[in-house]
């Protein structure tokens, strides 16, 4: 930005502006204040208003055009200019005459931020070029609000004279990226008290269908509940649709609040319109399935949700994408409504027990355009040849995405605005979804027809028949259960069919199939975990694991999908899937990768350090882009640039490209996980692995990596705050109830809370301690021992038996039993404990009689208890480059933490230890730990003699493991690169 050019083009504009205000200033128009002047500093400050990538230009609309408008109530009055970046929008800017006082107007302020907080921007200016205002966009507002409230006021001779402090309001770069300097004003956007448009929107349409619900279960007693459901979300579709229909100028403005005010039962008029005059211009998907006339519903269910729609409302319906009501949806349709007797409750489905994770637009709109390359299509007939499907379709995200890319496509081909005829071909002929729930199918017809409706095409006249013919692309269906299931077992419960709709995509779409298949399938399956589905259909769950490569019992749903999907895809044709990574490098996901790498299904596999990429949820993400053929490599790309807290930058984190591989099938046929700091490493890990003089923990018997127990329900078994008195425990559990037990019925629990290298465990006071009814050689405490001997552990059991939701033994006399069974000896044991989630790999030895707490600490045990082993190989797991290895073999956590589970350290390799290298390694433990108390015991000078002293051991501990490990200096440079080796020393973890 040539700061000096500016300003000196922005005085000449004010000069030339107040010499217009002086000889003609009541002809200055809006259009002249947009033409002559506002179009000019855009220019200046870096858009190219020729770009409709980065600046659109609302058109004026006069003559007959706006008497037609008028006709109909249309309040047509959008912000002049969207400011975008890449073709998202970032801010509006609304022009306004040059004698025009709009900055005192609370309707000029509501309008403004009416359509910014819809579009979900952080900013938007009004302008009359003497005055810029800006308004901040981030809150719901309303219409009462001052009109001045959370904005930034400044002249074009502010924007002169302090133009570091205001420039930043017009200048692209700024405005593109969102990256507002706002410190020295009076504004602060994103307040934990604002509410967003989809928090909003969400909010308001569930508890319309929470209202609805009563509406008709009072009303309408034959209906059942499903039933009841499924024309809830019906009506809802369609108000929807019809208030957007307003909005865009396609139907009368008001047309819904007229039904509700006019006295007349609101029920009748708009199912009678839904089933006529609606019918007729929009029929198909929306309106071709009829409500039954002798359904009853009092206005005063509808009243307050279609008042929300009108008036004084924040929603502006013109500028709500439909991508983003999918969005919204998507989190709706986690959700049902449950019918009990006179009370209707909602609560998450089965399918999404803690919720549906809506996929972005931005990133259902990156994987589109990865996966559909048109550049070798130049006609409308091959356009329409494309085949492209997403088989847990949602509330259509993708495929929203994918229209809109086929109808740039056709714009491109035919260099004019298409025909809502051709606008509506691509639908009819190349967009396919499948959904295993009735009410996403209802929502993913009325977003798409949505879509189509606010599509830019020539004007239809007459209005008839624009949805039809639609319905047949868009099916019920469970894309992974095929009606083979019937073969497995022929008498599947009545509740898991009807649940889980075994399905045949040769009868869904018979022409696709029997012509090879689809040419694109893109997704975002389910991620549910194996317990749960286990738990809701367990025949079908054991159907899943049969029929598919991942047999793993904690195989997730979304495994299948990916499997499923190459088989629905004809030759050549292509995928891209968004998935969980974490199957790329646990071993339940071992089979699937196999199989992706023997028939080298993969183009390119991009993995995401960012776990925020889906709003409000911690999820770690992999794309997967390749096609139904043999290839000989694929790029692995990750993307470690992290989502900013405004999400501004959310386009730039699923572009970004931070590190690239080529990854051959021979590198594959080695890999124990999948990830750039694995492939990064590969030659170094596969040279120690063929090694003969390294092992693993996972690949020795002797050895092995064991979790702590299991118990019933860790709320209860788990006491904290704990101190001995006499022979009891006395502590609080996790529901903060004071407890005393037995003090033979309780064991020592070790928790990852800040875990130290070398940790002395003889010298622990511990506080917390688990409830453990068992003997040392791991057999239950018998009931009539607890009984004679136990009375305070008795009456404390059960308790927990009548208040635990956890399943119960199946014994009645083992009711106080853990869940399972399993690692109750190992307490007794020498062990190793390592955290499992950690910056570093953090060992100390445990002699005593204490057990980790299973869901963060790892136990590494000898079945030989050779203690002096132990000791060797904890010295090891705590040297630098140890550490490296282990790294490179690790799944990302939260903040710079890596997981380090059995699946990560028992696949690190370790060196065969000679007896020498154990006698001394050993003996090196022990002076450690001496050295440790003593410095903790020392003070002053002494206390710095036994620091410095270990620091002597660390440099000594970290040369010996080298020298075991011969690695080559390029090979520890391969380790080192892009990994903060300086942190990984343990001595820098000694306190």
């Amino acid at each position: 930005m040539n700061r000096e050019f500016i300003l000196n083009e922005l005085a000449e504009l004010r000069k030339v502006f107040y010499e217009e205000i002086q000889s003609n200033q009541h002809n200055i128009s809006e259009e002249t204040v947009r033409s002559g002047y506002l179009n000019k500093v855009l220019d200046l400050f870096g858009w190219n208003l020729s770009m409709t990538t980065e600046v659109i230009q609302e058109k004026v609309i006069a003559g007959d055009s706006r008497e037609r408008l008028n006709s109909i109530g249309s309040r047509h009055s959008r912000p002049d200019y969207r400011l975008l970046d890449r073709g998202i929008l970032r801010m509006y800017l609304d022009a306004k005459t040059a004698t025009e006082d709009y900055r005192n107007s609370k309707a000029t302020a509501f309008q403004i931020r009416s359509y910014g907080w819809s579009s979900q921007i952080d900013l938007s200016i009004v302008s009359n070029f003497e005055h810029f205002t800006v308004y901040d966009t981030t809150f719901q507002p309303n219409e009462d609000m001052e009109a001045l409230y959370r904005t930034i006021h400044f002249s074009i001779d502010d924007l002169i004279n302090d133009f570091d402090r205001y420039s930043q309001f017009l200048d692209k770069t700024t405005i593109q990226t969102m990256s507002w300097e706002l410190s020295s004003f009076d504004i602060e956007l994103h307040k934990s008290d604002n509410k967003k448009l989809d928090a909003a929107f969400l909010e308001l349409i569930s508890d319309f269908r929470l209202k609805l619900g009563e509406g008709l279960n009072n009303s309408n007693s034959t209906l059942t509940p499903t039933r009841m459901e499924y024309y809830i979300q019906l009506i809802i579709n369609r108000l929807i649709f019809l208030r957007t229909l307003e909005d865009i100028n396609m139907e009368p403005h008001g047309t819904l609040r007229e039904w509700i005010t006019n006295n007349r039962n609101f029920w009748s008029q708009f199912n009678n319109s839904s089933e006529t005059n609606l019918y007729h211009k929009y029929d198909g998907v929306l309106f071709e399935e009829k409500i039954p006339q002798n359904i009853k519903i009092d206005d005063q269910y509808f009243s307050d949700f279609i008042h929300s729609l009108y008036g004084s409302t924040p929603y502006k319906f013109d500028v709500i994408e439909p991508a983003l009501i999918a969005e919204i949806y998507d989190l709706f349709l986690g959700q049902k409504l449950n019918f009990d007797n006179d009370n209707v409750s909602i609560s998450y489905k089965k399918l999404s027990p803690s919720g549906s994770i809506p996929t972005p637009a931005n990133f259902s709109r990156y994987v589109v355009n990865k996966v559909v390359n048109l550049d070798d299509i130049n006609s409308i007939e091959e356009l329409l040849t494309l085949r492209i499907l997403d088989p847990c379709a949602g509330s259509g995200s993708f495929l929203i995405e994918v229209y809109e890319l086929l109808l740039q496509k056709l714009n491109e081909i035919e260099d004019e605005k298409p025909s809502y005829t051709k606008a509506k071909n691509i639908i009819k002929n190349c967009i396919y979804g499948v959904d295993i729930d009735p009410i996403a199918i209802e929502v993913l017809k009325m977003t798409i027809s949505l879509k189509l409706i606010v599509s830019d095409y020539e004007p239809v006249e007459p209005m008839r028949n624009l949805l039809s013919d639609l319905d047949s692309n868009f099916k019920l269906g469970n894309s992974i259960v095929e009606k083979d299931i019937y073969d497995y077992n022929s008498d599947l419960s009545s509740i898991e069919n009807n649940e889980q709709i075994p399905t045949s995509y040769r009868e869904l779409f018979p022409n696709i199939i029997e012509g090879g298949g689809f040419s694109h399938i893109l997704t975002n399956p389910p991620y549910i975990e194996p317990k749960h589905f286990r738990k809701n259909w367990p025949q079908v769950h054991e159907y899943l694991k049969d029929k598919y490569i991942s047999k793993s019992g904690k195989s997730d749903i979304s495994l299948f999908f990916l499997e499923k999907v190459l088989k629905l895809l004809k030759q050549d044709g292509r995928f891209g899937i968004i998935m969980q990574s974490r199957f790329l490098k646990t071993e339940y996901g071992k089979n699937i990768r196999a199989w992706l790498a023997d028939n080298g299904y993969l183009k390119e596999v991009k993995e995401y350090a960012a776990n925020n990429i889906f709003k409000d949820k911690t999820t770690y993400i992999v794309v997967l882009e390749g096609e139904k053929k043999q290839n000989d490599n694929f790029r692995y790309i990750f993307s470690n640039q992290k989502v900013s807290s405004n999400r501004s930058n959310l386009e730039d984190v699923l572009q970004s490209e931070t590190h690239t591989l080529d990854i051959t099938k021979e590198i594959l046929n080695d890999a124990i996980i999948w990830s750039y700091r694995y492939f990064k490493a590969s030659s170094v890990l596969n040279k120690l692995m063929l090694d003969d003089n390294f092992i693993t923990l996972n690949s020795e018997d002797r050895f092995d990596v064991k979790v702590g127990p299991q118990v019933l329900d860790k709320k209860y078994y788990v006491l904290r705050e704990s101190k001995k008195v006499d022979n009891y425990i006395e502590g609080v559990n996790q529901l903060n109830k004071k407890i005393k037990i037995e003090e033979a019925l309780v064991r020592p629990l070790y928790e990852n809370d800040n875990m130290y290298p070398y940790t002395d465990f003889s010298t622990i006071d511990f506080s917390t301690y688990i409830i453990f009814p068992y003997n040392e050689d791991g057999t239950l405490i018998s009931l009539e021992e607890v009984v004679n001997r136990y009375p305070f552990a008795l009456n404390y059991f059960e308790e927990v038996k009548e208040r635990t939701n956890s399943s119960i033994r199946k014994k009645e006399d083992e009711f106080y039993g853990y869940t399972r069974t399993q690692n109750l000896t190992i307490g007794h044991r020498p062990k190793i404990f390592i955290p499992m989630t950690a910056k570093r790999v953090t060992a100390s030895l445990s002699e005593v009689s204490v057990f980790g707490d299973n869901s963060n600490i790892n136990a590494i045990v000898d079945y030989f208890d050779d203690v002096n082993i132990l000791k060797s190989y904890c010295v090891i797991l705590n040297s630098k480059l140890f550490n490296l290895l282990a790294i490179h073999i690790s799944s990302d956590a939260n903040n710079g933490y890596y997981k380090l589970n059995k699946q990560f350290i028992g696949n690190v390799p370790l060196p065969i230890l000679s007896e020498d290298d154990i006698t001394y390694l050993s003996d090196l433990y022990d002076k450690i730990l001496q050295e440790i108390s003593s410095m903790r015991n020392g003070y002053g000078e002494m206390r710095n003699y036994h620091k410095n002293k270990l620091d002597d051991i660390s440099e000594e501990v970290n040369s010996i493991v080298e020298n075991m490990y011969s690695l080559s200096d390029a090979d520890l440079q391969t380790l080192k690169l892009n990994i903060d080796d300086t942190s990984l020393d343990w001595i820098l973890n000694i306190r």
